[in-house]
């Protein structure tokens, strides 16, 4: 199991990433976090993990990729990204996230304002309800 929340902080404009996962040391791997001119973005990829799909996700980015051109682009550079999972939240609170079909099951994603919440091999929808409901809740809280 692998479930990982990204956030943003509207009052102090941090922007991070919290994972947890039964892999051992996969944590180490999961998160980049990119920066370029004045973008900032916290990117997370998980499921059957390849640690660079991460980095090129932060090229595509600074290169001017846009959120929803990403699906196509990192497709055409991981003939396997139906086995895995990917978020990606601007520090402006824009974001994107992919779930494969082929990911392990339960899998799947929920996106709100300034967090995205994401995991695999699950209990059930429930788990990715409920970190969205726990993130919802400390709204104004520090991140």
């Amino acid at each position: 199991m692998t479930f990982t929340v990204l956030g943003t902080c509207r009052s102090t404009g941090e922007i991070g990433i919290g994972s947890a996962t039964v892999s051992i040391a996969v944590g180490a791997r999961l998160g980049q976090w990119i920066r370029a001119q004045d973008n900032e973005w916290m990117v997370a990829s998980q499921a059957i993990a390849r640690p660079g799909l991460g980095f090129e996700t932060g090229d595509l980015l600074t290169a001017g990729t846009a959120l929803d051109d990403l699906e196509p682009a990192l497709a055409k550079l991981d003939p396997h990204l139906a086995y895995r999972q990917l978020g990606v939240l601007a520090k402006d609170g824009g974001s994107f996230v992919y779930t494969g079909d082929k990911a392990s099951d339960w899998k799947g994603h929920q996106t709100g304002d300034d967090f995205l919440v994401f995991g695999n091999m699950l209990a059930g929808p429930q788990v990715v309800a409920g970190m969205a409901e726990g993130f919802t809740a400390a709204f104004g809280k520090p991140l």
